[in-house]
């Protein structure tokens, strides 16, 4: 236990030169190493990260303090969702960014889609939501670039429409 606490306290005033009053990162960091129980080691740092990321553990071993950090901040941080809706009527959220609020028939469409996820609706499923949906979609897209980024249209015929994961 003891070594752990060195080891998070040495982990803590790199960070803080590098992260200055991150505390969020840090406490990250005691989470992550909270979990890694009697792995807490050098060795067991680089077997967590080898695990999580699919990575050769000589590859995680090799990471310099830099690339550590990174993943520590990408495993408290990770990717929101494209696209929050807080209701019909209300400034909408895409890609982090807060938009205008939705038409009706826009919102029930990007509502539909939210709920479909990866698989997506096809023409005809949209068309059962709202009168004209390819051309409320596409005017959307023009409108307001984000939605553009947001929005996968089908391409191509009986292809599906749906919201883009997050990057």
């Amino acid at each position: 236990m003891a070594s752990k606490k060195k080891a998070l306290k040495d982990l803590g005033e790199a960070l803080s030169k590098r992260v200055q009053d991150d505390l969020h990162t840090l406490m990250g960091m005691w989470h992550f190493v909270g979990h890694m129980g009697e792995k807490f080691s050098t060795r067991g740092v680089a077997e967590v990260i080898a695990e999580r990321d699919g990575i050769s553990l000589k590859a995680a071993s090799e990471m310099t303090l830099d690339k550590c950090i990174e993943r520590f901040e990408e495993y408290m941080n990770p990717p929101g969702p494209t696209v929050e809706l807080d209701g019909e009527g209300k400034p909408t959220r895409v890609l982090g960014e807060c938009v205008p609020a939705l038409t009706s028939a826009q919102y029930k469409l990007v509502k539909a889609l939210v709920e479909a996820g990866d698989n997506g609706l096809s023409k005809a499923e949209l068309e059962g939501i709202a009168g004209d949906p390819l051309k409320t979609l596409r005017r959307l897209r023009t409108k307001y670039p984000l939605w553009a980024e947001a929005i996968q249209m089908a391409g191509r015929a009986y292809g599906r429409y749906r919201i883009k994961p997050q990057a």
